[in-house]
């Protein structure tokens, strides 16, 4: 496996469909961070890494469901791919289904929200797209 971000978006997503509580995904410190970005934004509960040496580290990952059950994360693109990275000013960040969806960015100041990227005035790469 080659694009963990891809992989771990991925698997909330496959999770959230079938119901399940949790999900555990390959620890990262990339990961970790797109994680407290979900959770700051209400996309999952929360999470917690299990494991001590790097090898079996991974991260537990609480998932988010709306009141009738349905889960939180529908759907997401993968912007920025390992084959083609792509980037954006900060004026130019996109909004992702009118505000209801999310857009995170690697900028300079560490992996953010797209619109905590424009308040900062920091462009970057966009990693994904999630509603």
């Amino acid at each position: 496996m080659n694009d963990h971000i891809g992989d771990l978006i991925n698997r909330i997503k496959t999770a959230g469909n079938a119901g399940k509580a949790t999900v555990s995904v390959a620890y990262s410190l990339m990961s970790e961070s797109i994680l407290s970005i979900l959770k700051k934004k209400g996309f999952d509960k929360g999470f917690k890494v299990e494991g001590k040496e790097a090898a079996e580290k991974k991260l537990v990952v609480e998932l988010a469901y709306f009141e009738d059950k349905t889960p939180r994360v529908t759907d997401f693109v993968r912007v920025s791919k390992q084959s083609r990275r792509m980037y954006t000013p900060a004026r130019t960040i996109p909004s992702v289904r009118g505000g209801v969806g999310l857009v995170v960015m690697s900028t300079p100041k560490g992996v953010l929200a797209g619109e905590d990227a424009r308040k900062e005035h920091v462009g970057g790469e966009v990693l994904f797209k999630i509603w």
